[in-house]
This record gives C-alpha cells, structure tokens and sequence, in this order.
C-alpha cells in the first residue's frame, strides 16, 4: 500500500530549490500541499517528523549560515519537537561510517554547529536549538571518544 509517509521516507531533497536556492513562495506552497495530502491519509501527525527530514537537506543560507533562510522561517513557524527531532537524526545520519580520531572530529563539528547555533540565535531561535541538540551530541561523543582513548592507553 503505498502513502505520502513511503514517498517521503527516504526523501533526500528540500522542495522549490533550484541551483542551491530556495524560493520561499513556491517552499510556502509544497508544504500546504504537503499537510493536504497528509491529511487525505489522516497521517498528519508525520508532518513535523517528515518535514523535519527533508528540510535537513536544504542548501545554507546566503549568511553563510545552515539551513538557507526560507527554511528557516518555515521552521520558525511550523517547528516542535518532532520536526528538531527528527531534522537532527537526518544530519546525525549524513555523516555515515567514520573512523575514530579519539573525539577530535567530533569537537569540530560540534563547534561548527555551535557557531551556526550562535549564529541564528536571535532571529531563528527554534532553527538555533536544532544547532545547540546537534552541539551537545558530538560533544557529548568527543567527550566520550577521549575518555575512551585515554583509559586504552593504560
């Protein structure tokens, strides 16, 4: 049986982007559509979890700043729990298979997402916490990674 939540599950695209930019109107209007079709289905309480995930593949802002602007007003709007939760998982996912560095890689991307946090802050505060989860995680993981590192060695 196929529904909007098969479509989507291993959606790896961010709507109305057209060479790394994303135009707010046409965004605006796939994720109306989007809620149509997931309440057709009556599934409408994938919404945050799925938008969450595809979102997480939305090109940088032109700040310098991830996820571009206009998702970031989406997410201002539409942000819970579910959409931070699972936009998170899906760049905790991105990164794949890696090879230990005893928590020295993970301090890096934990502070590039701290700055990023840091960076959005203010105007973005929802879109900010996703950045502070995804700080806390690798750090937590650097910080696991070195203790690891440091009792092998004894």
């Amino acid at each position: 049986m196929s529904n909007v939540y098969d479509l989507f599950q291993n959606a790896r695209f961010c709507p109305a982007e057209k060479d790394g930019h994303v135009e707010e109107k046409e965004l605006r209007q796939w994720v109306e559509e989007f809620v149509s079709l997931l309440n057709q289905q009556n599934q409408k309480r994938l919404f945050g979890r799925l938008l969450g995930r595809i979102f997480a593949n939305s090109p940088g802002g032109e700040d310098g700043f991830a996820p571009c602007e206009s998702v970031r007003r989406l997410i201002e709007e539409y942000g819970d729990d579910n959409l931070r939760d699972a936009y998170v998982m899906n760049i905790y996912n991105k990164r794949g298979i890696h090879s230990p560095t005893a928590g020295k890689a993970e301090h890096e991307l934990a502070m590039g997402y701290k700055r990023n946090a840091d960076g959005l802050r203010i105007r973005y505060p929802k879109t900010a916490e996703i950045y502070d989860v995804l700080y806390r995680n690798y750090q937590y993981e650097a910080d696991a990674e070195r203790e690891e590192a440091e009792y092998a060695e004894f």
